[in-house]
C-alpha cells in the first residue's frame, strides 16, 4: 500500500537504509570478535606497568570485561537500540562503616532514591545539579569560600529573577547556552558599584553543588548474595610466575570434573582431606601451566593444581537515602517490610550516570569519557579536513582532466598526466613532511602542525561587509590529503571526456556554432560525470573514514588518529564506534552518489 503513496526515489532510499542495518551489525560483530582474538588485554593496557590484582579486577568489573565476549556484545547492541524512555542504570560505589568492603550497587526502576527529604524515582535526569551563587566581573574580588565551584568566564544572556528559583541563562566560551538555577541570595559584582546584572557582559560564574553527590553520607538497604568463584589455577612449575603472586591463599587441590554451564566453566575439586568443592571460573581468572598462559580446556580431570578463590556479590537494592530522608514513610516501610535486609551506612564515593539514549557506545577504557563525545569531536575535525581537501581535489583534478582531454597527446596533456602519476605514487607522509620543512621551516609562511585557531577577517565592500573564516593550519594537511584523489579525478576526467569528445552530438554542437568552452563544459563534461562522480564519492568516503597518516604527520586531532591510538591501548569501545561510523559513512556516501546519478543523467530512474 505504501508503494503507491511514496515516490520511487523515496522507496529506493528506504530500501538502502534497511539494507544498512544488517551491514552495520555484521561489521560490528566481526570487529567485536576480532578484538577478543588479537593479543593484548584492555585491563593491562589501562594499568600500564602496574600488576595489582585487586586493581585489575576492579577495572574489569567497572567496564564489564569480566563477562564472556558474546554477553558484552549483546550489551553493546542493546545500548545501540535501547529505548530512550527506559530506566537508566546508576552505579554507586559504597564504602561501608567498617571500610573493609566496597559495594557496587546498580539501581533499577523500583529502587527508591531519596535525597534532601524528597523521593526521586530513577529517571534520565542526573542526581546532581549546580546552583549559581556568584557572578563577578574582572574588577571584583572573587569569593573566598573554597567550597564554591567555578570561576569560569561566561556571558550573561538573560535573567529571570521573579521565578522560583530564579534562573539565569549563561553562554560559555564555545557558544553553548545553558540555564542555571540561581541562589536566592545571588551575589552580583559589576565593578562599578551598581551590582546590577548586565546581559551581554562577561562574568566569572561560581556555583555550589546540590543534590545527591559524591562524599555525601547515605544509607543503603539491599539484599546481598555472595558466592565463591575461582580466581586462578596453576601448577607447581608456575608457582613463581609473576601473575600468580597476587592470588590470595592458593590451596592444593585435585580436579575431578569440568563442565560448561550457562556461559561459564564449572570445576569440581577435591582437597587433601577428600572434601569436594564445585565453583565457577571467572572470565578473567589466571590460568597457568608450565609457566605459560592457558585456557580452561587445558585443565583436565586428575590434575593436581593450586587453586585460589575470590568472593563475588550480587546486590538487590531497595533504597538509597541520605540523613534528611530517613524519616520518609516510604523508607520506613522498606525497613519494616524487608526483615532480611542489609543496612549499610557510609560515604558515597562515586556516582556514574549512564543515560538511556540511542547509540550509547559506552565509555572509553583509556580516557574514561563517553565514546560519543570522543567520536563527535574527532569526526568533526576529520570532516572539516576531508571537505577542504576534497574541494581542492575536485577543482584541480577536473580542471587538469579537461585540459588533457581537450588537447590529447600535447605538452599540457603529458604534463598534467605526469603530475597525476606523481600524485598517486607519492607517499603522503613524505609529502607532508616536505611541505612542513619548506613552508614552515624554511620560508616561515604558514603553520602546518596542530589544529590551531580559526580567525575571521572582515571584508568591507562599501555597501556591505561580510566575514570570511581563515584557518591556516588546515592548508598543508588539506593539500597533502588532496594529492591522491586529485590525481585519480584528473585521470578519470580525461578518460571519460575522451570517450565523448568525438561523438556525433559533440560534432553537431560545434557545427551549429556553439562556442568551444560551451561545448566542453555543457555537453562533453556533463555527459562524462557519471564515472567522475563515482570516483569522487569513493575517495570522499575514504577521506571521511580518517586519514591516519596525514593526521599523524600534522598532529591533526581527527578520527583516524583517534582510532589508531585506541587500537594501541586496546580501547575497544572507541574502535567499535569508529568502525561502525566508517561503515555508515561509506553507505551514506554511496547512497548520495546513486541519487546524483538520476540528476546528472535523466535516463536513470529508480524503481
Amino acid at each position: 500500500m505504501w508503494k503507491g503513496t511514496i515516490s520511487p526515489m523515496s522507496q529506493y532510499i528506504i530500501k538502502r537504509f534497511l539494507q544498512l542495518i544488517p551491514v552495520l551489525f555484521g561489521i560490528s560483530l566481526i570487529t567485536f570478535t576480532l578484538s577478543f582474538i588479537v593479543p593484548g588485554d584492555p585491563a593491562r593496557a589501562i594499568m600500564g606497568q602496574r600488576s595489582d590484582r585487586e586493581t585489575e579486577i576492579r577495572i574489569r568489573e567497572k567496564f564489564g570485561l569480566d563477562r564472556p565476549w558474546y554477553v558484552q556484545y549483546g550489551i553493546w547492541v542493546r545500548n545501540l537500540v535501547r529505548n530512550p524512555g527506559s530506566h537508566p542504570q546508576f552505579k554507586l560505589r559504597v564504602a561501608t562503616e567498617t571500610g573493609h568492603k566496597i559495594y557496587k550497587i546498580k539501581l533499577n526502576g523500583n529502587t527508591i532514591f531519596a535525597t534532601d527529604g524528597e523521593i526521586r524515582r530513577v529517571t534520565s535526569e542526573p542526581f546532581r545539579r549546580n546552583v549559581l551563587t556568584h557572578l563577578y566581573q574582572r574588577e571584583c574580588q572573587p569569593p573566598s569560600d573554597t567550597g564554591q565551584i567555578g570561576g569560569t568566564t561566561r556571558t550573561v544572556i538573560e535573567a529571570l529573577p521573579d521565578e522560583s528559583p530564579p534562573r539565569v541563562l549563561l553562554e560559555d566560551f564555545q557558544g553553548e547556552e545553558e540555564w542555571f538555577a540561581a541562589d536566592e541570595n545571588l551575589e552580583i559584582c559589576t565593578g562599578d558599584g551598581t551590582n546590577t546584572l548586565k546581559p551581554g557582559e562577561q562574568y566569572s560564574a561560581y556555583f555550589r553543588p546540590e543534590g545527591f553527590l559524591a562524599t555525601r553520607e547515605f544509607t543503603a538497604i539491599f539484599d546481598l548474595e555472595e558466592w565463591t568463584v575461582i580466581d586462578g589455577m596453576f601448577d607447581e612449575a608456575s608457582s613463581e610466575a609473576t601473575d600468580v603472586r597476587n592470588l590470595e591463599n592458593p590451596a592444593l587441590m585435585t580436579i575431578r570434573d569440568r563442565q560448561y554451564r550457562r556461559g561459564s566453566w564449572v570445576f569440581t575439586f577435591e582437597d587433601e582431606s577428600g572434601q569436594m568443592y564445585e565453583h565457577d571460573l571467572v572470565s578473567n581468572a589466571i590460568l597457568i601451566l608450565g609457566g605459560n598462559r592457558k585456557v580452561a580446556v587445558d585443565f583436565t580431570s586428575g590434575m593436581v593444581v593450586y587453586v585460589a578463590f575470590a568472593q563475588q556479590a550480587k546486590l538487590n537494592p531497595y533504597a538509597v537515602f541520605d540523613t534528611e530522608s530517613e524519616s520518609l514513610v516510604d523508607v520506613g516501610g522498606l525497613l519494616e517490610g524487608h526483615p532480611e535486609r542489609i543496612v549499610a551506612t557510609g560515604i558515597l564515593s562515586e556516582i556514574v550516570l549512564s543515560p538511556a539514549v540511542w547509540f550509547d557506545f559506552g565509555r572509553s577504557y583509556r580516557q574514561n569519557r563517553e565514546v560519543r563525545e570522543i567520536i563527535k569531536g574527532s569526526f568533526k575535525n576529520t570532516a572539516y579536513l576531508a571537505s577542504i581537501a576534497m574541494v581542492i581535489a575536485i577543482l584541480v583534478g577536473i580542471a587538469a582532466g579537461i585540459i588533457s582531454a581537450v588537447k590529447p597527446y600535447s605538452f599540457w596533456d603529458y604534463l598534467t598526466m605526469t603530475g597525476a602519476l606523481i600524485g598517486v605514487s607519492m607517499p603522503v607522509f613524505w609529502l607532508g613532511l616536505m611541505l612542513i620543512l619548506l613552508f614552515q621551516g624554511q620560508l616561515g609562511w604558514i603553520t602546518g602542525i596542530g589544529f590551531g585557531e580559526i580567525t575571521w577577517h572582515e571584508f568591507n565592500l562599501g555597501f556591505t561587509a561580510f566575514h570570511i573564516p581563515w584557518h591556516q593550519n588546515v592548508i598543508l594537511p588539506a593539500i597533502t590529503l588532496a594529492t591522491v584523489p586529485m590525481a585519480v579525478i584528473a585521470r578519470m576526467t580525461r578518460s571519460s571526456m575522451l570517450e565523448v569528445m568525438n561523438l556525433d552530438y559533440i560534432r553537431t554542437a560545434r557545427a551549429k556554432g556553439v562556442s568551444g568552452w560551451n561545448v566542453i563544459i555543457r555537453h562533453a563534461l556533463k555527459n562524462s560525470l557519471i564515472p567522475i562522480i563515482t570516483v569522487i564519492g569513493v575517495n570522499f568516503a575514504l577521506l571521511m573514514a580518517g586519514a591516519v597518516l596525514t593526521e599523524t604527520v600534522f598532529s591533526w586531532p581527527g578520527l583516524g588518529r583517534e582510532i589508531v591510538d585506541a587500537i594501541e591501548f586496546r580501547d575497544f569501545p572507541v574502535v567499535m564506534a569508529g568502525v561502525v561510523l566508517f561503515a555508515f559513512v561509506f553507505v551514506l556516501v554511496n547512497l548520495v552518489v546513486d541519487i546524483l546519478y538520476a540528476y546528472v543523467d535523466p535516463r536513470i530512474r529508480y524503481k
